[in-house]
């Protein structure tokens, strides 16, 4: 079951449909609400968020949010990213 579910994750990325975006944030009330509106607002599903306050390679003011999300494909994936870039949020996506 482990394997077929890997397989299963593994087809969802490579389709588009699964994806995770690392944004950079400053810490600070709201930036959340902010983001989950953003992709909630273009259809996109989250599905699991990690947030870390204690990466060393941001600023002592910043953190990382890595938010996982079911999305239609790869289009839909670019919308969510051009929509979060004109917001000013700065990510990579896995």
């Amino acid at each position: 079951m482990t394997i077929l579910s890997r397989v299963i994750d593994r087809g969802l990325q490579k389709s588009g449909r699964l994806v995770t975006l690392n944004i950079k944030l400053m810490d600070k009330p709201g930036q959340l609400g902010s983001i989950s509106k953003i992709i909630a607002d273009l259809g996109g599903n989250v599905v699991s968020v990690n947030h870390d306050r204690s990466d060393t390679n941001v600023d002592i003011n910043s953190c990382f949010l890595r938010i996982s999300l079911e999305t239609r494909d790869r289009d839909h994936v670019m919308e969510i990213k051009n929509a979060l870039m004109e917001e000013g949020y700065s990510f990579s996506i896995n």
